[in-house]
């Protein structure tokens, strides 16, 4: 249910104005982009995006590190292109918000 409600908020908001593009969530794209492979990187646009606070990050080592939740939506060129379609996308970032912990797509 939670991730139903995300999911019409962050589709809301894209359908709604322009979005203005953060540090952080730039820091996000680019990790997305490093990590996701898409056929035209540099097309890759962030349509929405919201912050939901902090959480918590296992590391590697098994440590619970605090972090900064962004969920992104982003869409990219596919091969003839054309903008393939919006996915969902979250980006973990350390709570001052200069590094990458995490990227997961739904």
């Amino acid at each position: 249910m939670k991730t139903a409600v995300t999911l019409a908020l962050l589709i809301s908001t894209a359908a709604s104005a322009q979005h203005v593009v953060t540090p952080p969530q730039r820091l996000c794209l680019a990790a997305i982009v490093d990590q996701f492979r898409f056929k035209d990187p540099a097309s890759a646009r962030i349509e929405s995006a919201a912050t939901w606070g902090s959480t918590t990050h296992t590391n590697a080592a098994g440590a619970a590190v605090p972090a900064a939740r962004h969920t992104l939506i982003v869409n990219a060129r596919n091969s003839y292109g054309a903008y393939a379609g919006a996915q969902i996308f979250e980006c973990l970032l350390t709570l001052d918000e200069k590094r990458v912990l995490a990227v997961k797509s739904f």
